[in-house]
């Protein structure tokens, strides 16, 4: 009896650590380092880039020429 009330309350206790370290770092996150996260969400949210398309003949099935480029 003496050991399963030993392991219950280290259990416990283990459950309580983890949940105090959990806790301290979802408040780091939100409170204390909260503006420097919303920043980098901000600027990690809209990516401006510009791809040009590659142009060349299009072709069709049997190899006519459909359309060219005019350089």
């Amino acid at each position: 009896m003496n050991s399963t009330l030993w392991r219950i309350t280290l259990l416990r206790i283990v459950a309580l650590v983890i949940g105090v370290v959990l806790i301290y770092n979802l408040f780091q996150i939100q409170v204390i380092d909260g503006e420097k996260w919303a920043n980098v969400a901000d600027n990690n949210r809209f990516r401006h880039l510009i791809e040009l398309a590659p142009r060349g003949r299009i072709n069709s099935a049997d190899g006519l020429e459909l359309a060219a480029s005019i350089p």
